[in-house]
């Protein structure tokens, strides 16, 4: 029926019986769920309906708001949910993304309150009743291979140590300058951050400098992808063992 969207009753799966499967020997009748869950992570949508709406809104980004967000849109154009309640679908364990911690600078990426922030974005769309997402116009365009390829050839390097008035003007007002160009930016820790004479001029309060720890510029950096370069051409990469974040990026905008 191409005039319904359709959710499904997931049948979780323990994480034991996750991780004895392979993709190419699944005995799907001998799966037996802990437990059946209705959730809108899984949907099956006429095509037509998310061109209506301009897919899923851009701006959200690691976990949260996002299924509801859609199936909210899709209601307001006038297509009827449906929820298919047989057990057609399993769900692989994996660790919850909540139960993960945000404090922590890790190599997978991780951003303090995002699920928040997600939220927030949810609930102003559901306020206003939105059904094309704000700064989704560029949905529908492919980032293709070549277009990545091009961050290989780097027209200019910044190194900023982690000093937070750097961080904030750079990525809130500097890198608007480097349009049209692969701009490669090194964070690292400055060596006095380190250092015994910073810690004793901080421990007596003593004007210094403010210092940032990586986890701080990790996630203000972060931000500032999903805010305003989400749709920019860019990877980023946290090397736990060296201090070091790095961002290459490319910006039409």
């Amino acid at each position: 029926n191409k005039e319904k969207v359709f959710r499904f009753s997931l049948g979780y799966l323990k994480k034991e019986t996750s991780l004895k499967l392979t993709f190419n020997e699944v005995d799907f009748k001998g799966l037996v769920p802990k437990h059946y869950g209705n959730i809108n992570g899984m949907g099956l949508f006429p095509t037509k309906a998310l061109e209506r709406i301009a897919g899923f809104d851009e701006f959200f980004h690691f976990y949260g708001s996002e299924d509801m967000d859609t199936f909210e849109r899709i209601e307001r154009v006038g297509y009827e949910l449906e929820l298919i309640e047989d057990p057609l679908l399993f769900h692989n364990w994996h660790p919850i993304y909540g139960s993960l911690s945000e404090n922590k600078l890790t190599e997978n990426l991780r951003v303090e309150n995002i699920r928040r922030i997600n939220q927030q974005h949810y609930l102003r769309n559901n306020k206003n009743k939105v059904v094309i997402p704000a700064q989704n116009e560029n949905w529908g365009k492919v980032i293709t291979k070549s277009m990545f390829n091009e961050l290989n050839n780097v027209d200019t390097t910044v190194e900023l140590e982690n000093i937070k008035a750097h961080i904030e003007h750079f990525f809130s007002e500097e890198l608007k300058t480097y349009k049209n160009k692969v701009v490669q930016i090194r964070v690292i820790e400055a060596p006095y951050y380190r250092s015994v004479k910073y810690k004793v001029k901080k421990m007596l309060g003593k004007q210094t400098q403010a210092y940032a720890t990586l986890k701080w510029c990790n996630d203000f950096i972060l931000k500032n992808i999903v805010f305003h370069y989400r749709d920019a051409v860019y990877k980023y990469q946290v090397d736990i063992e060296e201090r070091r974040l790095t961002i290459t990026l490319k910006s039409d905008s």
